[in-house]
């Protein structure tokens, strides 16, 4: 059975700074971006690259971040056009870095 991912405080300060966003009462979204987008990674690995209890290991732990970032950042997950460009900051799906880290991880069938 795939446990429930764990999102510790330290994790939700790794994707503040990483968003830049020190200081800011941005912490229930941030933390609520980063349980969902880690649940979808650890069913996706079939909990390869987490412990026991569900905590992320350094490569599922980076992904979370970089993807909860994305969710976290454009929550109403739509494009934004500057100009004559499409800016693609939500999440949508694994983006092609994330989708190999965690390709790398993944338990396959034998």
């Amino acid at each position: 059975m795939i446990p429930a991912v764990v999102i510790d405080e330290a994790l939700v300060t790794r994707a503040k700074n990483f968003m830049r966003l020190p200081g800011t009462t941005y912490d229930t979204m941030l933390e609520e971006s980063l349980m969902i987008v880690g649940q979808l990674a650890i069913e996706y690995t079939r909990g390869a690259g987490f412990e026991a209890d569900g905590t992320p290991g350094g490569t599922a732990s980076a992904v979370i971040v970089k993807a909860g970032a994305r969710l976290a950042a454009n929550t109403d997950q739509a494009r934004r056009n500057v100009g004559n460009t499409s800016i693609r900051s939500f999440f949508d799906s694994w983006d092609d870095v994330e989708k190999k880290l965690l390709d790398s991880l993944r338990r396959t069938a034998r």
